[in-house]
């Protein structure tokens, strides 16, 4: 974990990763750019842990709410941000779908 001393924050971008929409994202990023300048804002849409270990290319949280300088997260069970659930899987077909 990644602390600041001068601030009271940690980032969990290396341990967690995270996923934000776009609107969050961009109202995310105004509210900072505001804030403190163009320039200060660096953070990525979607971080993806770095870490070693069970998090590892894995992302475990994923934005909900957005206000001002804030992101409220909903942390879920680590995915890989590239496994999606197949779509055309046949046991999820109904019956009368299935030959």
């Amino acid at each position: 974990m990644i602390k600041n001393k001068e601030r009271n924050w940690e980032s969990h971008a290396a341990t967690q990763g995270w996923r934000i929409s776009d609107q969050l994202f961009n109202s995310w990023k105004d509210a900072v750019s505001n804030e403190y300048g163009d320039e200060t804002f660096k953070a990525p849409q979607v971080k993806i842990s770095i870490l070693t270990g069970y998090n590892k290319g894995k992302i475990r949280n994923t934005a909900v709410a957005q206000y001002g300088l804030s992101i409220f997260w909903k942390q879920e069970t680590a995915e890989s941000p590239v496994s999606k659930p197949n779509s055309n899987d046949s046991s999820k077909q109904t019956t009368s779908e299935k030959k």
